[in-house]
């Protein structure tokens, strides 16, 4: 009977032991656990402010866009006015014939020639 109640009491011992290092190592992986959940949440604000810059910058390029946009349709407007008010009824009817679907891009091609064109009638 004494020697079952040593064993027993020993190997109680041994449990408690045991018990008090998993519960040592649970509390260090709960305080590591910890660290990393704020480390996540830092990382997440810093991620939704990136994102927001990224917006406002995409919304100001966007901006910018549209406004070179316009000046080049407003400066495309004006060279096309300009050529018309300076060119011969004829070279008007075929200027106004070539642009008629053609890209803006060609368009500005046709003006550039349509000008030189122009301006090298006046030097003769």
């Amino acid at each position: 009977q004494r020697n079952y109640n040593y064993t027993s009491t020993l190997e109680v011992a041994r449990l408690k032991e045991f018990t008090n290092e998993e519960l040592k190592l649970a509390m260090s992986e709960k305080v590591y656990a910890e660290e990393a959940r704020k480390e996540a949440k830092r990382q997440i604000e810093i991620a939704e402010v990136e994102f927001e810059n990224a917006k406002r910058i995409r919304k100001q390029a966007q901006d910018e866009l549209g406004k070179a946009e316009a000046l080049r349709k407003q400066a495309v407007k004006k060279i096309s006015n300009t050529v018309m008010e300076i060119t011969c009824q004829a070279c008007k009817q075929q200027f106004q014939s070539s642009t008629s679907g053609v890209p803006s891009e060609e368009t500005s091609i046709v003006m550039g020639y349509m000008s030189s064109a122009t301006t090298e009638g006046e030097a003769e």
